[in-house]
């Protein structure tokens, strides 16, 4: 059986035998569960381990972070991948194919997408969980900490200020007081995500916004924000990817994994515009087959994204180099790859 972040694992009852087991267990079936988000959200799923269970996390920290604090369960670093159209019969067996059906790079219709929902930064902070002065400035100097500190995991900011705060702790305490603070996640990515794209769109960067709520973002130069009116699925997102010259991407705080935002506009001829990590930079070269920027350094988001609007051959042929790249070593078949060997180990 394989699944994504705890899918049919949690407790479902269309999944329990009468006895409360799953029906996983009793079956002695063996269980891939890919996690797409920080293994912290799954803490009371990490607390009682499945035997016949391998978890994938998708950043290296996140393996580290497994093996630390939950040592009973088996896990395994699988990186996401990009995302291709297939065609309505078939399939394409070959690269050169599929890249032959890509728009080219010079007749696309937009500059900039980016893909993603947006939330108000007062809306998550009034669905903080509790409200009292002493733990809302609590959260707030986490998030400060989190913003100065980019380059540092979610896990690891906040053992930080969690030791900070209260001294030595357990184990147990350390994992309960990290899942408490979790939520501080979003409010941190969403702060980012934000900044990001006001900064393109304030430095005259026309972007394409698909996802919800991006009419409620404050923005100095919101004519230059074109809103898709909505969240939109799987499908419109590639889509969008492969008629745009650029594909902004903000990491949701994977400090050493990928997005599959970053392979997926590889893959579909446009070029990656993204904040970094220690895997993204052992795979890919800045400048060859994407483009990095700093979270630190966002005021030169609009110069990065200006050079290649106005050089097309350099961006051509970072679309080339990217595509031949990401063909080769981040499509779903080579993860694929992957969990088949995983499986046959079971044999």
């Amino acid at each position: 059986m394989i699944t994504f972040n705890y899918i049919g694992l949690s407790g479902e009852t269309a999944f329990l035998e009468t006895n409360g087991t799953t029906i996983w267990e009793s079956m002695q079936v063996k269980c891939l569960n890919l996690l797409v988000d920080h293994p912290l959200y799954y803490h009371k799923n990490l607390c009682k381990p499945h035997k016949d269970m391998v978890l994938f996390c998708l950043d290296r920290q996140h393996v580290e972070f497994v093996k630390e604090f939950y040592p009973e369960t088996e896990v395994q670093f699988l990186p996401t991948a990009g995302n291709i159209l297939l065609p309505e019969n078939g399939e394409w067996k070959e690269a050169v194919a599929y890249r032959e059906n890509l728009v080219p790079y010079g007749k696309r219709e937009m500059d900039v997408v980016f893909i993603g929902n947006y939330a108000p930064l007062p809306d998550l902070a009034s669905q903080f969980p509790t409200q009292t002065k002493e733990y809302i400035d609590y959260y707030y100097r986490i998030i400060d900490d989190m913003i100065a500190h980019p380059k540092m995991s979610l896990h690891k900011a906040l053992i930080k200020n969690l030791k900070d705060e209260m001294g030595e702790l357990s184990v147990e305490d350390l994992k309960t007081g990290m899942e408490a603070l979790v939520f501080l996640d979003l409010y941190v990515r969403t702060y980012f995500r934000a900044k990001t794209i006001k900064v393109l769109a304030e430095g005259g960067i026309k972007i394409h916004l698909f996802g919800k709520d991006w009419d409620k973002l404050n923005c100095g130069k919101s004519e230059n924000l074109i809103w898709s009116g909505g969240q939109v699925d799987s499908v419109a997102c590639v889509k969008a990817v492969c008629n745009s010259r650029i594909c902004l991407n903000t990491m949701p705080w994977f400090k050493d994994g990928a997005h599959d935002r970053v392979f997926t506009a590889m893959l579909n001829g446009s070029v990656a515009l993204t904040d970094d990590s220690i895997y993204l930079r052992e795979q890919l070269t800045d400048g060859k087959e994407l483009l990095f920027y700093e979270l630190e350094q966002l005021e030169r988001l609009p110069e990065l994204a200006g050079e290649l609007l106005h050089n097309v051959g350099l961006a051509e042929k970072i679309t080339k180099q990217a595509y031949e790249s990401a063909w080769q070593k981040h499509t779903w078949e080579k993860r694929a790859q992957k969990l088949e060997a995983v499986l046959n180990q079971w044999q």
